[in-house]
């Protein structure tokens, strides 16, 4: 049969249909179930089976039952689905292209979720499988998937959830969840299903129930949270808290509003709800004896409302029935509770660079959350609270009750509060207004025998603490939220037993029986003051234990005072209008000071822990019966007034200082080593002192103008100096006194001053000096810019002499002097006028100079002395002997009588110089350089007493130059001339040339004395031939060589003319010189006698006299002449008689400490003894070994410490043997018990005393010299029995050791 075209068409539609039907009912559930058990099942990892599956092709609907997942492990639960129903919209999924279930319904879900502590589930294992076989691609950013599902219902299942590092075990059963719509793309279909979860946690049931009309003109939801009885610590248990929850439970009723904005309108989150927690008790974990804990009957929460997305809170009442409440805040400030939600102790692992980029995000501009409670109350409280950021203070309150009216912290409003409790052992009542947000706000406080040890803590944040009861009534405003919180208050204050205490590097204790305080008033702006209108205080005490500070009272009178303390700075600062103070005792340091009483007037005090600073200041201040200590410092004072005065104490530096616009002092005595002294009264005017406290400190004193009477001091040491001023008027001076002394004043006028500096006396009756500075330390200086002195004394020791100058001005300009190493002495000009000598010991005057000038005076430590001109006008001088041979002057000179004590002057003189230069590193002398010295109209007069009658002789008219003056150092040529008049007639006239006075010196000189009268002689001649001269004119004409500084030689040519002798008169004091044989012998046919009469010296020789010199070049003269033939023919005669058996004795001298005569002595006098002994074979030699003591023990001393060096240096080292080392090393084989650090020169010159040669040395010195003779004759060919040694001559008086020769028949 046929068919047409529509059969054709209806059988291929039906057969399409049959095919569809058939892959529909049984090709689609098949194939489900074959996916779900390989394919799916291996791209899980996991087992899926399902038991049945049914599909309509034509209605889109699938059901599916006994759907199962295996768990991970075969011990683990599966994940299993009762039964399922879809039901697809398919033209609604074909037009909105997206997938669209008319409604979805799951019955019986059953399954566990486990999350380890990585935080990884029990489903980790599917997710890794998935991304192994798909793996993530990065993709650009797409349409989400497109999907609405609708009319969801989850029923009669259940679920268990477990999070080990929680404490999570929730065990949700019946579980039934309506949801009216899920999806992307909205929803166009009917909703039946309202929104609603209802289940039970752990047996507690949970309720949810909404109305939801999403996508109608309202777009909101509203869903009831109901709670009852709900168990906290379970709730606690599974909260990431890290806190024990042990009761309580919550019944909370909640309406929650979802609304979405129409039209672009804003979205709304609305919590409103009421509830209550019952019986709550809770600890954090780990605290120890329930330090921070919580504990209350009720809480009750009336009428609460929350606006999320406007982030605003509302709740009209909260109660608070019997909370007990433990908390401690930590010492970084923070309270525990704040870590109750923290994170976990694990460590991250440390974040990538990546990583912490992606953490930067904009700064959070979200406002905060506004809360307001309306009305708050607590009810029996109880609190305890420790605060271990201040020092551990605790706060223990008890039947606590308070209430609170608009509690918020919304900025600008204000918490009104009352407040009342059992606290600090005493009891507290406050009410007042606080900005919570600010902490700012006002309170009224009645406190009644607080306990303020338990909150001293909080007095240790501003450095203190304290101890004591309170009891206060204060109305107080605080900011505790400012960058500098502040804390005034204002009341009545009474503390028992106060004490206050700061610790640490600054310590500070006030203590003190009882303290009231009425209209006080207090500031806390990180700084305390404190101003009182009425302050009683009794037994008050201060102590500064860091330095050593401490303050005790007899007795305190003040009014008006005032209190600070800046705890930044721990400065404490006290004042006082009027302040009198009874037996008051101050120790700061090593400085004590007590008075018998104390007063003053604007009155100041303070003390700066920081700086370890005390200041005092005082508008008028008077002090009677002083003492004051400070280090070495030690002073007493019967009276003392100060208008303006400021005394300071530095901890640190131990200084004190005090200053003063005018100051009076009365019976002053002050001591500090080195230096004493005293006054009878002091006036000062702008006083500044300072005072150093060390053992070794000193005492500073500065001052505008000082007036004293009766002052006096006294510094002791190496070089005493004493001092005593009748008046002294000073203007701006300074005075410092420690080991050194040092003093400065802009003009000085003093009368009547008595001073003695050492061995040195200076006094005077008036003084005037401008600029003067004077330091006396290891080295002293002194620098004046002017003096002017009347009545001037000097009294020196010179020799056995005491030197006394008196002089009636003195005047200096520009001195500039400083001892020591580095030292100098400059003066621009020294006039004295009208000076008398004297010398004390011979009780003469012996000179007088009418004035004395020097110019430009450069005196440095080393080097040359420049002196630019010395004139010497007018000079008198008086010189007389007496009738034993003693001059006036020999204690000056050191001569004579006066040697002996002369001598002890010296050594002691001596040994200060040489111990002042070796302090000083001085130079044994030093070359001066005057550039011309003058003197004119000089005059001198000589009267001998020891002849009779005695010798007169007068010079006058002496005018003398030189220019320049060269004393020491290298040789600068100077020239000499000298004018005079002797006796009123002669003249005396001397030109020369030369440098007498440095190394080596020499000088050349011509000198004439024309006609003295020789008349003028006769006292003399008398004296010693007993002949006077009638008459007789005497011309001396001297050629004068200095050389080598010491040696001197001087050929004087001598005419006498027309000389007389006078009648014979005898006498015992005559020689029987044939002078009148002499004179005619001598005498020229024109009745002039002419001869000369060379002189040779050294002037070094102790013994040296010009007048002995001239005598016995005279005697030897005259002898020669008379007695010169009468010799010749002895000596001829006794030669041919052969009357004599020896020769007189012949000395040969030879060189100090030698044993050997000089190679020039062997070559002459040697071979003059041998030739003599041969040319008389029966002649015998006869030697004398002589010795001087001086010369050759002088000698041998130091050839036996050079010796001894030598012998050391030898046995050092070859790298080692320098002088130094070998001094070491000799001196500690000499001295191995002197472990003291010395100087080489000190060393060298211990141990040159101490190696002394004794008198076996000098013995053994003749043997040598008288063997050395006898050995050297023996060689020659003489023979031994012709020599003979005598016993040695010890010579104590001569320099020269060598050995007398005597022939001998």
């Amino acid at each position: 049969m046929k068919l047409n075209r529509l059969s054709k068409v209806a059988i291929g539609v039906a057969a399409a249909c049959g095919v569809y039907s058939a892959i529909g009912f049984w090709g689609v559930p098949a194939g489900l179930k074959w996916a779900a058990s390989s394919p799916v099942s291996d791209i899980l990892g996991r087992k899926v089976s399902i038991q049945e599956v049914k599909f309509n092709p034509w209605t889109l609907e699938l059901s599916a039952k006994e759907v199962e997942m295996a768990g991970r492990a075969a011990s683990d639960q599966p994940v299993s689905i009762g039964s399922l129903y879809t039901n697809m919209a398919g033209f609604s999924s074909l037009t909105r292209f997206g997938v669209v279930l008319d409604e979805l319904k799951v019955d019986h879900v059953s399954g566990l979720l486990s999350i380890d502590e990585n935080g990884k589930t029990n489903f980790q294992d599917i997710i890794d499988n998935i991304n192994r076989r798909f793996p993530p691609t990065e993709e650009k950013s797409k349409e989400p998937f497109r999907f609405s599902l609708n009319n969801i219902s989850l029923t009669n299942s259940d679920f268990h959830i477990v999070v080990p590092s929680h404490h999570v075990d929730e065990k949700l059963t019946e579980i039934n969840l309506g949801l009216p719509f899920i999806g992307s793309i909205g929803t166009d279909r009917d909703i039946y299903v309202k929104p609603e979860l209802t289940l039970k946690d752990n047996g507690t049931p949970f309720e949810l129930h909404g109305e939801s009309l999403p996508f109608k003109n309202t777009k909101a939801t509203r869903v009831h949270l109901a709670l009852d009885g709900y168990d906290l610590p379970h709730l606690g248990a599974m909260l990431p808290l890290d806190m024990d929850v042990t009761s309580g439970t919550l019944k909370l009723n909640a309406d929650i509003t979802f609304a979405q904005g129409v039209d672009g309108g804003k979205n709304t989150i609305l919590v409103d709800f009421t509830g209550n927690a019952d019986d709550f008790a809770a600890a954090m974990r780990g605290s120890e004896a329930k330090t921070n804990a919580i504990a209350f009957k009720s809480l009750k929460i009336d009428q609460g409302s929350v606006d999320v997305i406007g982030r605003t809170a509302t709740v009209n009442g909260i109660t608070l029935e019997s909370p007990t409440i433990a908390l401690e805040r930590l010492a970084d400030g923070s309270i525990a509770w704040a870590k109750v939600a923290g994170t976990s102790d694990k460590a991250e692992p440390p974040k990538t660079d990546d990583a912490k980029a992606d953490e930067k995000k904009p700064e959070d501009t979200t406002p905060a959350f506004a809360w307001t409670v309306k009305n708050a109350a607590i009810t029996d409280g109880t609190l305890r609270f420790i605060d271990h950021a201040a020092h551990d203070a605790r706060i223990d309150a008890s039947a606590l009750n308070a209430t609170a009216e608009n509690v918020t912290m919304i900025p600008g409003q204000t918490t009104n509060f009352h407040l009342s409790a059992k606290i600090l052992d005493g009891s507290l009542k406050t009410n007042g207004s606080l900005d919570i947000s600010a902490l700012k706000g006002k309170a009224s406080v009645d406190a009644q025998n607080l306990n303020l040890d338990r909150i001293s803590g909080y007095a240790e944040l501003a450095g203190l603490t304290i101890a004591s009861r309170a009891t206060a009534k204060v109305d107080a405003e605080y900011s505790l939220m400012e960058e500098k919180p502040s804390v005034s208050a204002g009341g009545t204050l009474n503390l028992k037993n106060f004490a206050l205490t700061k610790k640490g590097e600054s310590p500070l204790s006030v203590k003190a029986d009882n303290a009231r305080a009425e209209s006080f008033k207090a500031l806390y702006d990180g700084d305390v003051s404190l101003d009182l209108g009425k302050l009683a205080l009794a037994k008050p005490a201060v102590e500064l234990p860091k330095s050593s500070f401490s303050a005790g009272f007899g007795g305190i009178d003040a009014q008006n005072f005032s209190l600070g303390w800046k705890g930044k700075d721990e400065a404490l600062s006290l004042g006082a209008r009027t302040l009198a103070l009874a037996t008051p005792e101050i120790h700061a340091g090593s400085f004590s000071g007590k008075a018998g009483r104390l007063s003053g007037n604007t009155v100041k005090v303070g003390w700066n822990g920081k700086q370890d600073t005390v200041t005092f200041d005082g508008g008028k201040v008077r002090a009677e019966k002083t003492d004051l200590t400070a280090g070495n410092f030690k002073s007493t004072i019967t009276d003392s007034n100060a208008a303006k005065l400021a005394v300071n104490w530095n901890g640190k530096k131990e200084l004190l200082g005090v200053t003063s616009q005018t100051t009076g002092l009365a019976g002053l005595d002050f001591k500090a080593d080195p230096v004493t002294g005293g006054s009878t009264a002091v006036n000062a005017q702008a006083l500044s002192l300072s005072v150093a406290t060390r053992e070794d400190g000193g005492v500073s004193v500065k001052a505008a103008d000082v007036n004293s009477k009766g002052t006096r001091l006294q510094v002791a040491g190496g070089t005493p100096v004493k001092l005593a001023v009748g008046t002294l008027d000073v203007k701006k001076s300074a005075l410092d006194i420690k080991k050194a002394l040092a003093f400065t004043g802009s003009s000085v006028s003093a009368g009547d001053i008595q001073s003695t500096v050492d061995l040195l006396n200076f006094n005077t009756g008036h003084a005037d000096i401008n600029s003067i500075s004077f330091t006396r330390d290891s080295d002293m200086s002194l620098k004046v810019a002017s003096a002017n002195l009347s009545k001037a004394q000097v009294i020196s020791p010179v020799n056995a002499a005491k030197v006394s100058t008196l002089s009636d001005t003195v005047s200096a300009s520009n001195l500039d002097w400083k001892s020591g190493a580095s030292g100098h002495a400059n003066l621009a000009s020294l006039n004295i006028n009208s000076t008398a000598f004297e010398i004390s010991s011979g009780k003469s005057k012996f000179g007088r100079v009418d004035r004395t000038t020097v110019t430009g005076v450069e005196a440095p430590a080393t080097g040359t002395i420049r002196v630019s001109a010395v004139e010497i006008a007018k000079p008198r001088m008086m010189l007389s002997r007496d009738a034993k041979g003693n001059l006036d002057i020999d204690p000056l000179l050191g001569k004579r009588k006066a040697a002996t004590e002369a001598k002890k002057v010296q050594a002691v003189v001596k040994q200060k110089v040489e111990e002042a230069k070796k302090k000083a590193g001085v130079s044994a002398s030093q070359p001066i350089r005057i550039g011309e010295f003058r003197v004119t109209d000089g005059g001198f007069s000589f009267v001998d007493n020891s002849i009779k009658p005695a010798g007169q002789f007068r010079f006058a008219d002496l005018n003398t130059t030189v220019k320049p003056v060269a004393i020491g150092g290298e040789n600068t040529p100077s020239s000499l001339t000298m004018t005079g008049v002797v006796n009123g007639v002669s003249k005396i006239n001397v030109t020369g040339s030369g440098s007498p006075f440095v190394d080596k010196g020499k000088l050349t000189a011509k000198g004439t004395i024309s006609a003295v009268s020789m008349p003028f002689f006769s006292p003399y001649t008398v004296h010693y031939v007993s002949y006077p001269i009638q008459k007789g004119n005497l011309t001396i004409k001297s050629d004068i060589t200095l050389k080598d500084k010491t040696f001197l030689d001087v050929d004087n040519h001598i005419l006498i003319e027309q000389l007389a002798w006078g009648d014979y008169i005898p006498n015992d004091t005559s020689t029987s010189l044939p002078v009148t044989l002499a004179t005619a012998l001598l005498t020229d046919g024109q009745g002039n006698i002419e001869f000369d009469l060379p002189i040779s010296g050294n002037l070094a020789d102790p013994e040296f006299s010009f007048s002995s010199l001239i005598l016995t070049g005279l005697e030897n003269l005259i002898i020669k002449v008379v007695a010169a033939p009468v010799n010749l023919l002895a000596s001829i005669g006794n030669l041919a008689l052969g009357g004599s058996s020896s020769s007189a004795a012949a000395f040969v001298p030879y060189m100090s400490g030698s044993g050997h005569m000089t190679a020039d002595q062997q070559k002459s006098t040697l071979a003059q003894i041998t030739k003599a002994l041969k040319d008389n074979p029966k002649m015998k030699v006869e030697i004398t070994p002589v010795v001087s003591v001086k010369g050759d023990d002088n000698a041998l001393h130091q050839n036996m410490y050079r010796g001894l060096l030598k012998i050391v240096q030898s046995t050092l080292p070859e790298a080692e043997r320098s002088r130094e080392k070998a001094v070491d090393a000799l001196y500690a084989l000499q001295f191995p018990n002197d472990k003291a650090s010395h100087t080489l020169e000190e060393k060298e010159a211990k141990l040159y005393t101490a190696v002394q040669p004794d008198e076996s040395n000098l013995h053994n010195l003749a043997d040598w010299r008288s063997r050395n003779l006898s050995k050297a004759l023996a060689e020659a060919g003489i023979a031994d029995k012709r020599i003979f040694i005598t016993a040695p001559e010890m010579d104590k008086k001569g320099n020269l050791g060598g050995v007398k020769i005597k022939f001998i028949k």
